[in-house]
């Protein structure tokens, strides 16, 4: 699946997006490049639930790189709700902000 080449938007038959949740971060289809199925997270993702944080607490915010960040925002409005995933992961409720970790990886 590709990206029209002039303005980098879907095909008209075909909607091509990122995978979302853990299952975007865990492992890599077969690809040209990746070659076989990779684990990418996966130990990590499995380490943190054995060290007890419960997988529901992990949120993966994958992003498309076949997109210019303005393009993704215009098309998605990524980093809007990039933002907003961010503050709901650490403000459960209006008086109790929680601690978290970020990790990023391109």
């Amino acid at each position: 699946m590709l990206l029209e080449p002039y303005n980098q938007t879907d095909h008209p038959e075909c909607k091509s997006r990122p995978d979302s949740g853990l299952s975007a971060i865990t492992e890599l289809d077969p690809g040209y490049i990746t070659g076989p199925l990779s684990s990418v997270w996966k130990e990590w993702v499995k380490w943190c639930v054995e060290f007890g944080i419960e997988a529901n607490a992990i949120i993966a915010v994958p992003y498309d790189w076949g997109l210019p960040p303005s393009m993704l925002e215009e098309r998605d409005l990524y980093f809007h709700k990039l933002k907003f995933v961010t503050l709901a992961s650490t403000c459960y409720e209006a008086t109790k902000c929680y601690t978290s970790v970020r990790i990023s990886k391109s």
